[in-house]
C-alpha cells in the first residue's frame, strides 16, 4: 500500500460494498484464505486511483478499454492479497 499511495494519487473508499467486495475475493480464493488465522476477521482498504499525475499512466495503459471507468485498488490486510 505505501508503494501505491507515494506513487500514485488515490482516494479511499469508504464504501461497505466495495470493501465486502475484497474481503470475498479473499475467503473464496483456498490459498489467500488459508493465510487468515481462525477466528482473524479480514479486513480491506480500497482506493481509487487518480486519473492525474503517475495514476493517467495506468489508465493510458488501458488503452481506452474501460473507458472512464476508475481504477479500483483493493487490498485485504491480513493475508496480503
Amino acid at each position: 500500500m505505501e508503494y501505491l499511495v507515494n506513487k500514485c494519487p488515490v482516494r479511499e473508499l469508504r464504501d461497505v460494498s466495495a470493501t465486502q467486495v475484497v474481503i470475498d475475493n479473499v475467503l473464496h480464493n483456498e490459498h489467500f484464505s488459508n493465510r487468515i488465522p481462525e477466528g482473524v476477521v479480514p479486513a480491506a482498504l480500497t482506493f481509487i486511483v487518480e486519473n492525474s499525475a503517475q495514476g493517467k499512466r495506468l489508465y493510458g495503459e488501458s488503452n481506452g478499454y474501460y473507458g472512464d471507468e476508475a481504477v479500483f485498488v483493493g487490498v485485504e490486510l491480513t493475508s496480503g492479497y
